[in-house]
């Protein structure tokens, strides 16, 4: 994914947006709605319905904003249906995203439902994202920072150290997940990835049916920090039972590490009413 990419809709540098009750079909590709540098925006009703079989047609991207909130909305895409990120590589300053609130919303992705920063983003933080339905999806929710790649014209990626924190999922169902439900892993510095932390992330009433489990992994100098799951369930179910899933957009992407439940790098970590089921 390129920032040369279009966007249908595209608000940047804007305060005080209303985006109600519209409805976006059978784009191929580039970001359904990008919310770049903005303050108090607020989405509600948005229907987005993409053929899911096209990559790079995301849902709403929210990038080095504040105080956005996004209700009701049904999103279907091919790649990520909502992603938070703080790129601030085309502002003048260095701008953190912060307070966006996710609620009652429906998602189908073949890629990930929520992603959550990419690439040396800088300050992703305050956020809640709760009572949300993932169905028909490749990986539910994503804290994946990626190697920054050398491709020629792959602009993607921020020019600070990501630092993710306070970030609360609630009562988000994922039924048919055709890789992890939860993935969190982030590249090596090596790979020219800039981390500073990814702490104070809560799961409480997240259930999960899928043909993997959590993979959770830090570094050795990013550890995943102060994680917490309460009330959660995540249910391994047979290959045969989804069928298909190597022509299922990013699962063989996410499936790439092998199969079972993983945590590495990983401190103040506390499950409570927390069951993992395998078939």
């Amino acid at each position: 994914m390129t920032n040369s990419l279009p966007r249908v809709v595209f608000f940047a540098g804007c305060s005080d947006v209303v985006l109600r009750d519209a409805t976006m079909t059978g784009q191929p590709a580039g970001w359904s709605c990008w919310i770049h540098d903005c303050d108090r925006v607020q989405i509600s009703g948005l229907k987005i319905l993409a053929d899911v079989r096209y990559p790079n047609n995301d849902g709403i991207h929210v990038n080095s904003s504040r105080d956005v909130t996004i209700s009701g909305c049904i999103i279907e895409t091919g790649d990520d249906a909502l992603v938070v990120r703080a790129n601030s590589r085309s502002l003048k300053e260095n701008k953190p995203c912060e307070r966006v609130i996710v609620t009652d919303c429906t998602l189908r992705s073949w890629s990930a439902g929520i992603r959550i920063g990419w690439t040396n983003d800088g300050v992703i933080r305050d956020c809640v994202f709760s009572n949300i339905a993932m169905h028909d999806t490749s990986v539910g929710i994503a804290l994946v920072l990626p190697r920054k790649k050398d491709a020629p014209g792959w602009t993607d990626y921020g020019r600070e150290a990501t630092h993710i924190e306070n970030i609360a999922f609630d009562n988000i169902r994922m039924r048919g997940i055709y890789g992890r439900p939860v993935l969190a892993a982030i590249a090596p510095p090596e790979k020219g990835v800039s981390a500073e932390a990814v702490r104070d992330i809560r799961f409480s009433n997240i259930h999960a049916d899928g043909l993997e489990l959590p993979f959770l992994a830090g570094r050795e100098d990013c550890p995943l920090e102060d994680w917490t799951f309460v009330n959660c369930s995540f249910r391994q179910i047979d290959e045969a039972s989804m069928p298909g899933w190597k022509r299922h957009g990013a699962a063989s992407w996410d499936r790439r590490a092998g199969q079972g439940f993983v945590m590495r790098h990983a401190k103040g970590f506390e499950f409570v009413n927390t069951r993992i089921d395998t078939p």
